[in-house]
């Protein structure tokens, strides 16, 4: 049995925008609970935001978003947290992008006007390991590897001499906190949003190639909910 504890939660509100970090969540079979509930999309057009692959979205990981009482802020540099809906918001992140968006909730195509289908099949958990990020650290040495490029739900902390890309080797294995029960499915292969600038994360492409060259495109592993309930950071983590 592998032991560790609960170093950090994420969330994030709105897909391909910055997210939030939480002291505590209540996972269920969709995850954590208030992740990913929206899209930021063109509002001319209704496209989806792609930031690794659209230059004109470059700009998205750096709009911060979260949830206070259920309600969503987001807050791009200089204005201050707003109402995620409001005219406000809405006029800062058309100056930010140069175009106007919108938010939409996630939910089946064409279902509603406001709705907008994710753009890929997520997993309910993203967990990564303070393992992979310190021998990732040693393949770039000189590369600022915040765990905000990699957007994890869940970073579990190992002891300092667990060393490699540890929880690859986790597949169809279950994770136990409290009384939470994760099943590891598959590893998260990684695209360039890795390598995008961020708020205080400079631009750095050569993120993604050690990656591809140190781990076959892995870093991270995706898992389902076998069992919800809460957890918090500093909780034990034990790996079946």
């Amino acid at each position: 049995m592998i032991t560790g504890a609960v170093e950090a939660l994420w969330r994030y509100p709105v897909s391909s925008l910055g997210g939030e970090q939480i002291d505590a969540a209540v996972l269920d079979a969709t995850g954590i609970a208030g992740d990913r509930l929206w899209g930021m999309v063109d509002r001319a057009t209704g496209a989806i935001a792609r930031p690794e692959g659209e230059k004109r979205w470059r700009g998205a990981p750096s709009v911060k978003s979260r949830l206070v009482d259920g309600d969503l802020q987001v807050e791009i540099d200089g204005h201050g947290w707003l109402d995620g809906f409001g005219a406000q918001a809405q006029t800062a992140m058309a100056d930010h992008f140069g175009f106007p968006v919108e938010i939409r909730r996630h939910g089946p195509a064409y279902s509603a006007p406001d709705v907008v289908a994710p753009r890929y099949r997520r997993a309910a958990i993203h967990l990564v390991t303070t393992a992979s990020l310190r021998k990732l650290q040693t393949v770039i040495p000189d590369s600022l590897l915040d765990v905000r490029r990699f957007r994890p739900n869940i970073v579990m902390a190992l002891p300092e001499d667990v060393t490699g890309f540890e929880e690859g080797r986790w597949l169809r294995r279950e994770i136990r906190i409290g009384t939470v029960r994760l099943y590891v499915t598959e590893p998260c292969d990684r695209c360039a949003f890795t390598m995008l600038q961020q708020r205080n994360i400079p631009l750095d492409k050569s993120v993604l190639p050690a990656i591809a060259s140190a781990n076959g495109k892995g870093f991270g592993v995706y898992c389902s909910v076998l069992e919800g309930g809460s957890v918090a950071t500093g909780d034990r983590v034990e790996v079946i």
